[in-house]
């Protein structure tokens, strides 16, 4: 499969489920995508607890996510500049640390 697949819903930016994650897998495998192939995720994580960021990243990673997206929608200046400037997830799997 060449070229890249990106199902997005702007309104819908919740972490998928487990079991959503799979049915897509599923159905990239059906039209030919290799497991290595990317699988992209957006959310907005102002819609999360910060508490929450860590089992969010490590459940996207255990679901084989390989790009997890931030949209920060509102959230002050400085936090997202703090999350910007602390990197990707780490090998815990944390966002930003």
């Amino acid at each position: 499969m060449a070229g890249a697949m990106f199902p997005a819903d702007a309104e819908v930016l919740v972490p998928p489920s487990a079991s959503d994650l799979a049915a897509l897998r599923a159905e990239l495998t059906s039209l030919g995508a290799t497991r290595s192939h990317d699988l992209v995720v957006s959310i907005s994580v102002d819609k999360l607890a910060t508490a929450d960021w860590d089992q969010v990243a490590q459940a996207m990673a255990g679901e084989g996510v390989t790009w997890l997206l931030a949209n920060f929608g509102r959230r002050p200046a400085a936090e997202v500049e703090a999350q910007v400037a602390a990197g990707p997830p780490g090998a815990s799997g944390r966002l930003g640390g």
